[in-house]
Parts: C-alpha cells; sequence; structure tokens
C-alpha cells in the first residue's frame, strides 16, 4: 500500500487500446510488432503435458472449448526468442561488403554510413552476427564479401536522423532503439559514479563526439529521467554494459551531446 506523500510517477503511458477478433493473420502481423494478450481454452494446459516439446497442434485441440484462459503472445514461428532484447547484426558483414572501408583493419565506424549502405547499397538486408561471424577474434579485419548464399536475418526500408533534437529523441527512443554519438569521457565519469549514472553537470561542456552507443530505453531515479545505454564496449563497462545519462531537455543536444547525431531504421511493414 502507498500511503502519505509518496507521489508515484507512470512507468509509460498508451494512448489506447485495439481488439482483434477472428481474424488470425492480423493477429500474427500485430504480434510481430509487440506482444499481445489472448484468451484461450484452459484444456491446452492438459494438451501441453502431453506434447513433446509443449507443441500443441490444432488438432489436437477439442472443437467445442471455452476461451477460460489468458495468455501472452509474444512471437510466431522464427521470431527472436521473447528473452533475447536484441539480435546482434554482423559488423563483419558490413566491414567486408561496404566499399567505405578500405583499410586492413577497422577500428571503428559510422553509423550514418552504416545505414546508408544498408538501407540503399545493400537493399535493405541485415544480416545477423551467427551467420556472418566476426572471423579474428575480437578485430575485425577486412575480407572478402560473402553473402551469396545467405539469406538476410531481417530487412529495412530505410533509416532516419535526429540531430540536436532530444524532445524528438526521447519520443523516437519509446518505440525502438537508436544509435547515437557521445563523447568518449563519459567512459571516465561512469566509472567515478555510483551505479553508473552521469548527470548533466558531470561532462564537460567542449566535448568531442568521438564513440558509439545504442540507447535502449528510459529509468527515473530519485525524480531524476535518465537515458539506458547499452555501451559498445562490452558487458564489463558499466552495469552489464549498461550506463545512465541525465535527460535535459533544456540542452536540445542532451547530456553529452547524446541527441546531436543520432540514427535509427525504418520499417514500413513485415519481412
Amino acid at each position: 500500500m502507498y500511503g502519505g506523500n509518496i507521489r508515484l510517477q507512470p512507468t509509460f503511458t498508451i494512448d489506447g487500446f485495439d481488439i482483434i477478433e477472428d481474424d488470425v493473420k492480423y493477429l500474427k502481423k500485430t504480434v510481430r510488432k509487440l506482444p499481445v494478450t489472448a484468451h484461450v481454452s484452459s484444456s491446452i494446459l492438459v494438451k501441453t503435458r502431453d506434447q513433446a516439446n509443449h507443441i500443441i497442434r490444432y488438432a489436437d485441440v477439442d472443437e467445442n472449448r471455452k476461451l477460460d484462459h489468458v495468455v501472452l503472445i509474444v512471437g510466431t514461428g522464427r521470431e527472436m526468442n521473447p528473452t533475447q532484447a536484441f539480435i546482434p547484426i554482423s559488423i563483419q558483414q558490413i566491414v567486408d561488403c561496404y566499399d567505405m572501408y578500405k583499410n586492413e583493419l577497422a577500428e571503428g565506424g559510422r553509423p550514418k554510413r552504416s545505414f546508408r549502405y544498408i538501407a540503399y547499397t545493400n537493399q535493405g538486408r541485415v544480416y545477423g552476427e551467427a551467420d556472418y561471424p566476426i572471423r579474428d577474434g575480437n578485430y575485425i579485419r577486412k575480407g572478402e564479401c560473402a553473402t551469396e548464399t545467405l539469406q538476410p536475418t531481417f530487412t529495412i526500408d530505410g533509416f532516419d536522423i535526429i540531430e540536436d533534437d532530444e524532445e524528438y529523441f526521447k519520443k523516437t527512443v519509446r518505440k525502438l532503439p537508436v544509435t547515437a554519438h557521445v563523447s568518449s569521457s563519459i567512459l571516465v565519469k561512469t566509472r567515478d559514479q555510483v551505479n553508473h549514472i552521469i548527470r548533466y553537470a558531470d561532462v564537460d561542456e567542449n566535448r568531442k563526439l568521438d564513440h558509439v552507443v545504442l540507447i535502449v530505453g528510459y529509468v527515473t531515479r530519485d525524480g531524476v529521467d535518465y537515458s539506458k545505454i547499452l555501451n559498445s564496449l562490452g558487458p564489463n563497462v558499466g552495469t552489464n554494459g549498461c550506463f545512465y545519462l541525465e535527460r535535459s531537455t533544456d540542452d536540445p543536444s542532451g547530456t553529452a551531446g547524446i541527441a546531436r547525431q543520432c540514427c535509427y531504421p525504418l520499417k514500413q511493414g513485415f519481412n
């Protein structure tokens, strides 16, 4: 129970809801975007215990079924595991196949250029790291482009850019992760801060945007809003690879310039 003078902020908001009735095709398309609640017959729980790998076929279910149990649909067919936050894409494939990378050893890159290559030169095809792994340990050396026999993991239709607009940046991150350039000086600040939190006042004003991160969400702690950042240096930097930048609406570029140069993919339909 909450009482006294404690005031809670909502975790998130919704603008409404939609209902799907007797339309399995629309249900499948919707589940590709987000989880969906559904009523099913509780008899499938018994069927599940009888089936190998917990698979239930249409023919296994009684025709006269009562919808008396609620479940959450989190994927269809070959969708990603619901416990897996992201599908790592192949950096090696971009380095191999993108003419911009002409050097023997690639040490970083620019998300905007990579998005441009994927969306336009590569017809939107994106390959997963599992199908096109790094060849040489942690170093990404340019090699021969080898996608002839591969099917793309997914496709995109284009990309968009956010420049010096933290409000639009915030709205976009509510929908999907966003890549951004930040000052690498925040990595030093992160090690000095409790819980890997960086306040706006902690960052040097004259900052160089020389490090790429992925913004994956928001959190609020002690009444202060933060962007949750997935670092590109691995799980040993920050909290499981993440740290938190204060969201500043007074500065359109955001803390450490987080909203100065951002990119995110566009997708109009389904793969």
